[in-house]
């Protein structure tokens, strides 16, 4: 009996174009330059989700991290409300709630 072929996996032509967004926030001294959300890999938008700091500054907010891990949780509120509002990321609720 031969073998079963092997299935071609789809390989991303070229590289993953990063997009980036900046954005200020009252009481910080320069504006936030971060990659768009809409344009992060699922492994990236994963990590975001799970928390994992050290692959969000390895793949998406560099030295960032040092200045959001010291941010309070309205900061951080802030900064995700911002950063989705210039990504163009609607995070309201889905139609199945």
């Amino acid at each position: 009996m031969a073998a079963p072929r092997k299935k071609p996996i789809p390989k991303r032509k070229g590289t993953h174009k990063v997009e980036e967004v900046s954005f200020e926030l009252e009481g910080w001294d320069a504006p936030f330059v971060l990659p768009s959300m809409n344009k992060l890999t699922q492994k990236q938008q994963w990590a975001m989700k799970s928390g994992d700091i050290e692959r969000l500054r390895n793949d998406v907010i560099g030295d960032l991290a040092d200045v959001i891990e010291d941010m309070t949780d309205d900061e951080v509120t802030e900064l995700m409300e911002a950063w989705t509002k210039v990504s163009g990321v609607d995070l309201g609720e889905s139609g199945a709630a």
